[in-house]
């Protein structure tokens, strides 16, 4: 399952976005990290070496702002486990830091995705 990290830029606050870190987070038991692929959007630093307990953590910088309306700046795929039931899981994404092009804090608001699996 491909999970794309997009930001929107079509409000007005995030106009000057240049950078963003974050985590991403999943429930370890029901999905393994596949891969991920970078976006069309700045240098990536990428930290996979706790994707086995469910966290990926995410940086990402640019000199320059972004300027498309939206901006897709990672994606992440996950495998889900069996199950032998259906299940609802969460995978969420903390932003621990945005900036703008000024280099001032940019307010970036995350969504989180709820997930069904089936068996």
């Amino acid at each position: 399952m491909a999970i794309p990290i997009v930001v929107d830029l079509t409000f007005p606050q995030g106009g000057n976005f240049a950078s963003i870190s974050f985590d991403l987070n999943f429930d370890a038991t029901k999905f393994t990290f596949s891969k991920s692929t970078m976006g069309s959007f700045g240098t990536v630093i990428e930290n996979t070496s706790n994707s086995g307990t469910g966290k990926i953590s995410v940086g990402i910088f640019s000199p320059t702002k972004a300027t498309a309306a939206t901006t897709t700046v990672y994606t992440i795929e996950l495998i889900a486990k069996s199950t032998t039931s259906a299940t609802t899981t969460a995978v969420t994404a903390t932003i621990t830091a945005a900036g703008q092009e000024d280099g001032s804090n940019a307010a970036i608001v995350a969504r989180n995705l709820n997930v069904k699996i089936q068996p």
